[in-house]
């Protein structure tokens, strides 16, 4: 009977080796946005508050036979950002639906009719625009629309890719921020400069905001001296 079971080993390796082959493969969504509208995708925007900024959301490596429908809530703190407008992107879906009534939460979805479903990268789903309202950060974050029996980016082969955005994914960071009022007073002055200058000297001072640096490297330190100074002295 050894030959049965070396036959038995053959038969299993092969079916390793084609059932996988003769399976749909679908490819894992990427998500991304571009704050400058110039086809490069970003992770980090800052503003001053009262700002606006526009927000495109794409979705990359779509597989064939491509999406049909497309839906998704996008999450934000609403104390710290507000929706000025949103909309689907009506060159790629020809049905498009829109909610901003519920704060903190956009509600967007499109569906293809003509011509053919859509696949491959870089594929916009629509654009928010958002003002800066208060100082601090705020995540965008991609999350599944609610509901049992709804199922958005769906491929036309009728395979649901939802379980890419079950769990959320964080797209991006908007920062608020008036950059070089250091100690937060809401405005730049000459207090500010001396509170970095203490901060470069390592004095390790109080009240000194994490999020009012000017050159967006997170910390506060020579760029910002100099940039208040500049600013205390109207240069800028």
């Amino acid at each position: 009977m050894k030959w049965l079971s070396k036959f038995s080993k053959i038969v299993f390796f092969l079916l390793l080796w084609f059932v996988p082959m003769a399976l749909p493969a679908h490819g894992r969504l990427v998500f991304n946005v571009d704050f400058a509208q110039d086809g490069r995708f970003e992770k980090l925007r800052a503003m001053e508050p009262g700002e606006t900024v526009s927000v495109d959301i794409y979705v990359s490596n779509v597989p064939k036979p491509g999406l049909i429908n497309m839906g998704f809530i996008l999450e934000y703190d609403a104390g710290q950002l507000e929706v000025v407008s949103a909309e689907v992107d009506t060159q790629t879906w020809d049905l498009q639906f829109v909610d901003t009534s519920n704060p903190g939460q956009i509600d967007m979805s499109g569906a293809r009719i003509e011509p053919d479903p859509i696949f491959g990268m870089k594929i916009k789903l629509g654009t928010v625009r958002f003002r800066g309202l208060e100082v601090g950060r705020s995540e965008l974050v991609l999350l599944e629309r609610p509901g049992e029996t709804v199922d958005d980016f769906v491929l036309e082969d009728g395979a649901v890719l939802d379980v890419e955005i079950r769990h959320g994914i964080v797209l991006a960071q908007i920062l608020c921020r008036i950059a070089g009022d250091v100690d937060g007073s809401g405005a730049v002055d000459l207090a500010d400069g001396i509170l970095a200058l203490k901060v470069l000297a390592r004095m390790k001072p109080d009240g000194v905001q994490p999020f009012s640096d000017a050159n967006n490297d997170g910390r506060i330190g020579l760029h910002e001296a100099v940039y208040i100074l500049q600013k205390v002295a109207e240069i800028r």
